[in-house]
């Protein structure tokens, strides 16, 4: 109950900033509430002093009055209804945008561990649902304000019949409350199933060729229709608890128009009520059953909205697990070190008391078999991970004390998976410098070896290069990637097998152009290739219990057996 009503305050929290808005479209409500109780004293009139009087005159009046009063009510009913709308879509657009920023600032390890269609789908079908409050304020304020004219209007007429009608109405609460529950229970699980049909589906689509190349097509379609069919199955729940209560309280409505037929009817025979009011009543009970179906409607909307703003508040109350420092860390020529550093994710230490000081200007180059924590060491510098044991320090201060954005800042990557955005050429490689001339963008370019090859693109550097780089091959890609860390100028160079997709004539050319543009800069390099190490300053050789050995290509040759096997050869 505490969790629920913690939630209700925070879901109206996100609607307090619109309250004048919602003043407004209240007092547009009230108008469009009123004609229905204009309505059905025009009716009664209409009946009563017109056609029994035969009032010609006033007869011709009708058509006008009559459209007057459509013309008022629909100008009030479409402003509020706009009004309403827009206020909940701001508030969708706000949260979305709210959360989207939350999961960018999430580490790295918990998108690992969180699939990104996942996440995809709470913020486009989840929080959409927030909405549904400014629906359900609509509900809550203008059906319970007609209710109420007609309420009055009938009570004005006959208090009597009045009565006789709201005999059904404790039954039509019953239904309204006794589906709002089974409403919220077939919604949270329909959102769950739908992000999970998502996450399944992004699973197989980004391992489509393993899926190919190892006949699993009908594995996983079998295992989508599964998920698939249980997204229908729940989402006709769903259904259900929307539509019965409509039909039901229109059952109820009708029998309370039926006893008022009954009774009214024996009075009108009697001469206590005249025929205008008693069809003035009908009409006016009639009316009712909208509003009505509409409360129905409120409980939905409003479950709706909890269940979606339940799923942006769990990540918004995601705290980061790498907190940012107070320091900021000054650009210039900086010092690297690690001091007896162990990485464990769990299931035993990758990397075990690594020692390592890196002086500006210098190249290392970290070699090993797979799984040995290279890439992981990277990792340390700008806090994509978090040492289990040991101090990561970058100019003499240990990265914790630091802020992420001004220790990033100083930081440029180039990982194994080359990312590029959809636009342009020139627009990737100024991800992280928009600002930066023409000039440097293509210097770094040519310091990739890129420019070549995108001055002869068909639209050189403003050519698209389609979603995640579909209209270049890997090594183009991975080059642009280069080019885009080459622009940052961070004093920090960290390149995680970022020539895999070269070729031996354009690695080597871009070493060369690093170790000529180095000027205190710090370059760490993971990589499987000789060439690219040669001319490193040193080489770390990493085994399964940590460092193996340290220095140049030679002096490995010599000492080390680990390293005569993985080179000794070439």
């Amino acid at each position: 109950m505490a969790e629920h009503l913690l939630e209700r305050k925070r879901l109206s929290a996100l609607y307090r900033p619109y309250r004048g808005q919602f003043v407004v479209a209240a007092v547009l409500m009230a108008i469009a509430a009123l004609s229905h109780g204009v309505l059905v004293f025009v009716i009664e009139h209409v009946l009563d002093d017109v056609l029994i009087a035969r009032d010609k005159d006033a007869l011709t009046l009708i058509p006008w009055l009559l459209l007057g009063l459509y013309v008022i009510k629909g100008a009030a009913s479409a402003g509020q209804a706009f009004l309403v709308h827009r206020i909940g879509f701001d508030v969708v657009r706000k949260l979305r945008s709210q959360v989207f920023a939350h999961l960018l600032s999430q580490d790295v390890t918990w998108h690992k561990k969180h699939p990104s269609a996942e996440q995809v789908s709470r913020l486009s079908n989840d929080i959409t649902q927030v909405e549904g409050v400014a629906h359900a304020f609509s509900g809550l304020v203008e059906k319970p304000l007609t209710i109420l004219v007609l309420l009055g209007s009938a009570m004005w007429i006959d208090w009597r019949l009045t009565m006789a009608a709201l005999a059904v109405l404790p039954f039509i609460a019953l239904v309204i409350m006794g589906f709002a529950a089974r409403q919220r229970r077939t919604t949270q699980a329909s959102l769950d199933s739908l992000a999970a049909l998502n996450r399944g589906a992004q699973e197989s689509l980004d391992g489509v060729a393993e899926i190919q190349i190892h006949g699993a097509q009908a594995r996983r379609v079998a295992d989508f229709d599964a998920r698939n069919a249980y997204q229908q199955k729940l989402r006709l729940h769903e259904a259900l608890a929307r539509f019965i209560p409509g039909p039901v309280v229109e059952a109820f409505a009708a029998l309370g128009l039926g006893l008022v037929i009954a009774y009214g009817g024996h009075r009108v025979v009697a001469g206590a009520l005249e025929p205008g009011e008693l069809m003035a009543f009908l009409v006016a009970l009639g009316l009712l059953n909208v509003p009505f179906k509409g409360l129905a409607e409120v409980t939905v909307h409003l479950e709706r909205a909890r269940v979606g703003a339940r799923a942006a508040f769990v990540v918004l109350d995601q705290k980061p697990m790498i907190r940012d420092g107070e320091r900021a860390l000054r650009r210039g020529p900086l010092a690297v070190e690690l001091s007896a550093v162990s990485i464990d994710f769990g299931a035993g230490p990758i990397v075990s008391g690594v020692d390592l000081k890196v002086q500006p200007g210098e190249r290392i180059a970290l070699v090993g078999p797979s799984g040995v924590g290279k890439s992981s060491i990277l990792a340390l510098f700008p806090r994509f991970l978090s040492a289990s044991r040991g101090e990561v320090k970058i100019g003499g201060a240990s990265v914790d004390q630091y802020t992420l954005s001004t220790l990033r800042e100083q930081i440029a990557w180039v990982g194994q998976d080359n990312v590029l955005f959809e636009g342009s050429v020139e627009e990737n490689i100024r991800l992280g410098c928009p600002d930066a001339s023409d000039e440097a963008v293509w210097d770094a370019a040519r310091v990739a070896q890129a420019h070549g090859f995108i001055s002869a693109l068909p639209e050189g550097y403003q050519t698209p290069v389609g979603l995640r780089g579909s209209r270049l091959s890997g090594g183009q890609i991975q080059r642009i990637c280069i080019a885009r860390a080459i622009l940052k100028q961070a004093p920090i160079l960290l390149l995680d097998e970022a020539t895999s997709a070269l070729d031996r004539e354009n690695e080597m050319a871009l070493f060369r152009a690093l170790d000529e543009r180095r000027d205190g800069r710090v370059v760490l390099s993971v990589t499987h290739r000789l060439d690219s190490i040669r001319d490193a300053s040193r080489i770390l050789l990493l085994g399964e219990v940590g460092i193996v050995a340290m220095g140049s290509h030679e002096d490995l040759l010599a000492d080390s057996a680990l390293y005569r096997q993985m080179w000794g050869g070439r």
